[in-house]
């Protein structure tokens, strides 16, 4: 598997990370967590909620289901890019944030499917059947997710971004600063 190490301090990075992950198919992960993957060969389901989830995934249909969580940005206008973008940022989710007192920073590892494997693939199409069928409310980001149907091989993944973004602390007069103050002493 090859590995690639971007690190952006304070600046812009969208379109440059993006420029990665546009046309494929991708898992995104902290670093720690992909140093666990690399010793269990899998990317586990979280479906009995072992691992931390954030309240978006408490009624995912791929999580309820027992599968892996993946976005697929294969052949997609920009619009829906954005559209993605705006329900899950997965640029830099904020429940992986690391806070520190001057700045904050996200260590993600983005986990990109080699093509051989995107026969196994569930789409969205699939969840949107379902939950029509059903007519259960169940989360999905339409056009943009996917999932791996159980646990997921590691030799599924043909590389690996390894992604370090940090940021300053907004200003300590700003308003911005005292919800960074909270989160900070909220972690603590």
């Amino acid at each position: 598997m090859k590995i690639i190490h971007l690190e952006f301090k304070d600046q812009d990075y969208k379109d440059e990370l993006l420029s990665h992950l546009r046309g494929q198919i991708f898992h995104i992960t902290t670093i720690k967590t992909f140093d666990d993957i690399k010793k269990t060969n899998f990317i586990f389901h979280n479906k009995d909620s072992k691992f931390s989830i954030n309240t978006g995934s408490l009624k995912s249909f791929g999580r309820k289901r027992g599968y892996v969580c993946l976005f697929d940005l294969r052949e997609k206008e920009e619009t829906v890019i954005q559209e993605a973008l705006d329900k899950y940022y997965f640029l830099g989710p904020n429940w992986f944030a690391e806070y520190h007192e001057d700045y904050y920073e996200f260590n993600l590892a983005y986990l990109i499917m080699n093509s051989r494997f995107y026969n196994k693939i569930v789409p969205t199409v699939e969840a949107k059947k379902i939950c029509r069928e059903s007519r259960n409310y169940e989360q999905y980001i339409p056009e943009a997710e996917c999932w791996y149907p159980d646990d997921m091989p590691i030799n599924s993944i043909n590389r690996t971004l390894l992604v370090k973004i940090w940021k300053s602390a907004p200003p300590k007069e700003s308003p911005a600063y005292a919800f960074h103050k909270l989160i900070l002493e909220d972690k603590r």
